[in-house]
């Protein structure tokens, strides 16, 4: 028989003491550290604390059995809270937790034991089949992750919870159900770009401010993008947006086009206040807010409008759509990887952790490149504001 130390159950190995952690089997420490049983444990509390000490997340929460499922829920939205506090995700990702853990605990049940839960094949199976029937494929693998995430959390220390039986009905989508969304898709509402005489229409009839970001929109901005963007990494002088995509963390550089400067230029002299820590944005409303907060996206319900005014409408489309519209004229450039560097994303293969530069020859060749597909016939001026009347002098008494 093995011999355990009386307080945290060590197991003495051939070198050493050992403990099973989280169903895994850790190195402690050697007997040159911790010769007898009692010093082990001793070792262990000093240095493997974190481990072992009092729920925090949980108060009063000392036995798994005890546990309910919100008190799990309620832990593993504190730690989102503090990852959004931290800068680690924004708050869009954090309210898409929020709903999500509260959708589960709308269908299985708060108060439920969570002993109970893990072990309940058919609550995961029915939850996943109330997101299907609500939404697509996308949203649906999004709620089957958080939901993952939220018991392998549970799983790690200090709760150490069994892993779920999730059966084979709390999978993510296939990629056949992928591809077979986005066909019926293409084929209810067509293609999801933008031609040419409707970039036209719109960038004629857009305001100051929301024509700026529609030609961002044309080299590779969506909406987030553009609602963080630093004024500070425009440099008008190089015509060079150089500053790493905020969603991925991938690096990002983006030449600019003359009509870029001009219009980025009058949106700077607008002199928008700035609400607490949102004087460094490009881009903020006439009451110094981010344009997108959370699931209020101030860009899209502007450019819904604009659209609707333009005539240009079509469901499915959206100014996300100026992206879509971007990356497939950039495609016929021909030039995959500065394409991928203008978007911000990753092209995925080995070769890309080669490559060290792409020089901005070829930046430049892949956005001239779309300039000529959309506006074929140049970029159309800007609409002239009206002029604001002066107020008429008072008549002296």
């Amino acid at each position: 028989m093995p011999e355990h130390t009386p307080k945290h159950k060590l197991t003495r190995h051939s070198r050493g003491w050992v403990k099973k952690i989280n169903r895994k089997t850790k190195w402690v420490c050697s007997f040159k550290v911790a010769e007898t049983a009692a010093e082990a444990d001793d070792y262990y509390e000093r240095h493997f604390s974190r481990l072992w000490k009092d729920r925090e997340e949980l108060p009063g929460k000392t036995n798994l059995d005890d546990l309910r499922l919100s008190d799990i829920a309620n832990g593993f939205i504190a730690r989102k809270k503090s990852a959004l506090d931290a800068g680690e995700i924004t708050q869009r990702t954090y309210d898409e937790y929020c709903e999500c853990v509260q959708a589960f605990l709308d269908s299985v049940g708060a108060t439920r034991p969570v002993r109970g839960v893990i072990d309940d094949t058919m609550a995961f199976g029915r939850f996943r089949r109330e997101c299907a029937a609500k939404f697509g494929p996308h949203r649906l693998a999004k709620f089957v992750i958080i939901i993952r995430s939220l018991f392998k959390w549970a799983s790690a220390p200090p709760l150490r919870l069994p892993a779920p039986a999730y059966g084979s009905e709390f999978d993510l989508p296939s990629r056949a159900t992928f591809r077979h969304h986005r066909r019926a898709k293409r084929a209810e509402h067509g293609p999801l770009i933008f031609t040419a005489d409707e970039v036209k229409k719109l960038t004629k009839k857009a305001s100051p401010t929301m024509r700026a970001m529609i030609l961002l929109g044309l080299v590779g901005y969506g909406n987030t993008d553009l609602a963080t963007l630093p004024a500070s990494v425009v440099n008008l002088d190089t015509m060079v947006i150089d500053y790493a995509r905020n969603k991925t963390g991938a690096d990002r550089r983006v030449p600019l086009w003359p009509e870029h400067a001009d219009a980025i230029a009058k949106v700077i002299a607008l002199k928008r206040p700035a609400q607490p820590g949102r004087a460094g944005l490009l881009f903020r409303t006439r009451f110094g807010l981010a344009y997108v907060r959370g699931r209020k996206d101030q860009i899209g319900m502007q450019f819904s409008v604009l659209c609707k005014s333009a005539g240009v409408v079509q469901n499915g489309r959206n100014f996300y759509s100026l992206r879509r519209t971007f990356r497939t004229h950039a495609d016929t450039a021909g030039d995959q990887r500065a394409a991928a560097l203008i978007m911000g994303h990753d092209v995925g293969d080995v070769g890309g952790l080669y490559v060290q530069n792409i020089t901005d020859e070829r930046l430049r060749a892949v956005c001239d490149r779309v300039k000529k597909a959309v506006f074929p016939d140049g970029i159309p001026a800007a609409r002239k504001e009206p002029k604001k009347k002066e107020p008429k002098p008072t008549k002296k008494s």
